[in-house]
């Protein structure tokens, strides 16, 4: 049996951990693509709703009835703090 001094996979480990930090920074629309191909489609399976409808249901639980603003603001808290989406926030469009 082949023996792996635990220096040697810390040192890759450490390495491979470089490698995707450099590759997230030059590439950043990976973090799109992560999130919309991998992220979103393993909560759509296993919450068997799609990401608008996590959301509608966040709105609805969470926003004040007929206040506009209101709905707004909870789909902009929904976005930075539960899941990603994206969405035109007060930080951006306001």
């Amino acid at each position: 049996m082949l023996e792996v001094s635990p220096l040697l996979l810390a040192a890759f480990s450490l390495g491979l951990a470089l490698v995707v930090l450099l590759l997230f920074l030059r590439y950043q629309d990976l973090f799109f693509y992560w999130n919309e191909l991998v992220l979103n489609t393993i909560y759509t399976l296993l919450m068997d709703e799609t990401k608008e409808q996590r959301i509608l249901r966040y709105v609805l639980q969470h926003a004040v009835a007929g206040d506009p603003e209101s709905v707004l603001e909870t789909i902009d808290t929904y976005c930075s703090q539960k899941e990603w989406a994206m969405c035109v926030g007060s930080r951006k469009g306001g």
